[in-house]
């Protein structure tokens, strides 16, 4: 995984240069709005515009500058679009009750008349009565300490009417039942996961990451993306037998990101070694695989060098498919800068022909990508404290872009929520930013 292992005070990739010290002038043709002086601190902000104060803001963020940093992987929506899931460097997983229910669906409290209710039940009451939405400084519901090391991604699943939460880390993959999870704070008991898909068992490593989870509903199938030579587990979700590995020869480097597309036909992998592999599920035969180095346009043509000379290193970070799995953007880092000024591309592969159709180059080093179906574009976070906006058909359509000041200064994870139009942004430092529209925080 492509991010701090023991300490996260720094955002730090190996054997590259990710953060920028001192901003540079933003490169054209998308326009950087002015700048917003942050620190850390966790809560969500999801308040209406009208009402977010920017002094409340920086005053909680000012309030963790005494504390360790904790990074924020990973971000999901649960089925209902109710709740919003993170996880964390130090291996928590926090919900989030951010949409309003519907009014026969409020709390019961079944406490006697002359007991105190429960500060956090009082608390849900109360914000529910105002609309339910989490105000900025709202604790999450819950916390759920899973594991003792760093978790790297979540993803919500249904296998047989039954919602399941997977997260994906150093110890394999938890699988939790969902109303196990969001039962936890009436229960009081810590829920426990139905089921752990490990990896292979590693003579080099003590302990081999899952950096990536994703999951196939057609076939009930969970791939996992390893940090080991293995590459891509495939297991059987309802009896957790590992099926086969998809690597087939073909990378030779750690993986950080698998997507297998609506049909179930096929995974896409990438991952340290620059290459982005389209593999048959059934099989796990490889059916193309690209080098990310051959495809790279530089932004000058006819200038030295070209990114295809052996002293320049890319990977992928990060792939997402469209909502009719035609499309995927891909989304990663090169190193050292090319041309001094880029470290970062994405490029749109149209699946049914396989072929690339458009491609940038980024000044950040992309680490993490998304589909908003709502506004029908792209959005993409790098190693700086910008959320960027593509069009979905073309990234080398000024017209479709568009950036905001988020408050990570290192995104890793976005989550959009289709009910709400709420974009979930974290990444280094425990605030999660809300935003509404294109890049307006809310």
């Amino acid at each position: 995984q492509r991010v701090p292992k023991e300490s996260t005070t720094q955002y730090h990739q190996p054997n590259t240069k990710m953060a920028c010290t001192t901003p540079q002038p933003p490169s054209p043709p998308i326009s950087l709005p002015p700048r917003i002086t942050t620190t850390t601190k966790c809560f969500l902000s999801t308040t209406s515009p009208s009402s977010f104060s920017m002094a409340l803001h920086q005053k909680k963020l000012q309030e963790e500058r005494i504390t360790k940093t904790c990074t924020v992987f990973s971000l999901a929506w649960s089925p209902d679009d109710r709740y919003l899931a993170g996880c964390s460097s130090f291996g928590i997983i926090c919900v989030w009750d951010v949409i309003p229910p519907p009014d026969n669906d409020i709390i019961a409290d079944n406490t006697n008349s002359n007991d105190a209710p429960s500060s956090s039940r009082e608390k849900k009451r109360k914000r529910r009565e105002k609309g339910g939405i989490n105000e900025p400084g709202d604790d999450p519901v819950l916390k759920l300490s899973a594991s003792k090391k760093a978790l790297y991604h979540l993803q919500f699943c249904t296998v047989n009417d039954v919602i399941y939460i997977m997260a994906a880390g150093y110890d394999g993959i938890l699988i939790y039942r969902w109303s196990d999870v969001i039962s936890f704070e009436e229960t009081a008991s810590p829920p426990s996961p139905v089921k752990r898909l490990t990896p292979y068992p590693s003579p080099r490593e003590a302990d081999v990451e899952i950096n990536a989870v994703s999951f196939d509903p057609s076939r009930n199938v969970v791939y996992g993306a390893a940090g080991d030579l293995f590459g891509c587990y495939q297991w059987d979700f309802e009896s957790g037998k590992l099926l086969r590995t998809l690597r087939g020869g073909v990378h030779e480097e750690y993986l950080h990101c698998v997507v297998v597309l609506d049909d179930g036909s096929c995974v896409l992998t990438g991952g340290e070694d620059g290459k982005l592999c389209l593999w048959e599920a059934d099989s796990g035969n490889l059916i193309e695989m690209y080098n990310i180095r051959s495809i790279l346009k530089p932004p000058k043509s006819g200038v030295s060098p070209k990114i295809t000379d052996k002293k320049y290193h890319s990977w992928v970070s990060s792939i997402a498919t469209s909502a009719n799995s035609k499309w995927a953007v891909i989304g990663g880092g090169i190193s050292p800068p090319f041309q001094k000024d880029f470290n970062g591309y994405l490029l749109l592969l149209h699946l049914p022909s396989r072929t690339f159709s458009s491609s940038t180059m980024t000044r950040e080093t992309i680490q993490h990508v998304a589909y908003d179906c709502t506004h029908d574009k792209i959005i993409s976070l790098g190693n700086e404290n910008v959320i960027s906006y593509w069009s979905c058909f073309d990234l080398d359509d000024a017209s479709g872009g568009n950036r905001a000041w988020c408050t990570t200064p290192s995104g890793y994870g976005v989550a959009v929520n289709e009910t709400s139009k709420v974009t979930a942004v974290a990444g280094v430092g425990s605030v999660i930013d809300g935003f509404v529209g294109l890049g307006q925080r809310g």
